[in-house]
């Protein structure tokens, strides 16, 4: 098919990549509802954290790190490879979504150059990554005192019943793994899976491939996945992508590779979103 304009004919080829682009930075953006958002921006032109060695973070071996716009409490908790939970409640945040620019967060046991930190400025309201970006974790009880052990449970026969898939597309899980980030509405937007490197993703349903690249930051290598006009599937940190933008891809298909592209570990970030709305895979995918 081809388009004709006054500047020459134009591939339909082209105008999906064009139409792939947008609809990936629309995809993150369609779920939010705050009247400030940090912008998305592409890796390539992102510049290093700044970081800073704080006198007040604490003991020996402590660090701060300076929140830039974009940055996300499970961003930054991936970047240093500490769990989120800990950097909550070393820092007393009770709503992970209100982090301000210019916020100083301690972190225990970084180490980094010594800088000025500069005092916080305006609210940037963030969209969490899940990924590796960016996937981000349930909220966590946040008190002066480390959370108490909770008590376990008596065991009981009673089985939770699966939950039902109403979307009307047959779901395959896109990777085997154990689930190591569980989907929270507020913080990961889907689930993250456990692997090794070069471990086979598959398309989790029919579709067509409407983004391949890496340019939304926190997610490395992403491809998003339209399955029909309500659903999409996403697919993130992969550290090779097979399937290319416009391409039809089935149920199962390899489409990528894992990998560990803005991630701290080996995993696959995978996401559902309907009507651009993320919600609970564990919710679509069959029981294992």
């Amino acid at each position: 098919m081809m388009l004709s304009t006054g500047l020459g004919p134009i591939h339909a080829r082209g105008m999906l990549r064009l139409s792939g682009v947008m609809l990936a930075g629309a995809w993150l953006l369609a779920a939010c509802t705050a009247p400030t958002r940090a912008p998305i921006t592409d890796m390539s032109a992102q510049q290093p954290p700044v970081e800073a060695t704080s006198p007040e973070a604490g003991g020996a071996g402590a660090s701060s790190y300076v929140i830039r716009p974009g940055d996300t409490l499970y961003s930054i908790s991936r970047a240093h490879n500490v769990p989120w939970q800990d950097l909550a409640r070393w820092n007393n945040i009770t709503d992970p979504s209100q982090l301000r620019v210019g916020q100083s967060l301690r972190i225990e046991g970084g180490a980094s150059a010594p800088t000025q930190v500069q005092p916080p400025t305006g609210v940037a309201q963030v969209e969490p990554i899940g990924g590796s970006g960016v996937q981000t974790r349930p909220v966590p009880g946040i008190g002066g005192a480390p959370d108490a052990t909770p008590a376990t449970p008596a065991p009981t026969d009673t089985q939770k019943p699966a939950p039902a898939n109403t979307s009307g597309i047959d779901w395959l899980w896109p990777a085997n793994g154990k689930i190591v980030a569980q989907f929270n509405a507020s913080l990961n937007k889907g689930v993250d899976i456990e692997g090794a490197v070069g471990d086979p993703v598959v398309a989790a349903a029919d579709g067509i491939v409407v983004y391949s690249g890496s340019g939304l930051r926190g997610y490395g290598n992403l491809l998003i996945v339209r399955h029909n006009p309500t659903y999409l599937s996403a697919y993130a940190h992969n550290s090779v992508l097979l399937a290319k933008e416009g391409q039809q891809v089935r149920r199962g298909e390899k489409i990528a590779e894992m990998g560990q592209t803005d991630a701290p570990s080996p995993r696959l970030h995978f996401e559902i979103r309907r009507n651009g709305t993320p919600e609970d895979p564990m919710q679509y995918l069959p029981q294992r």
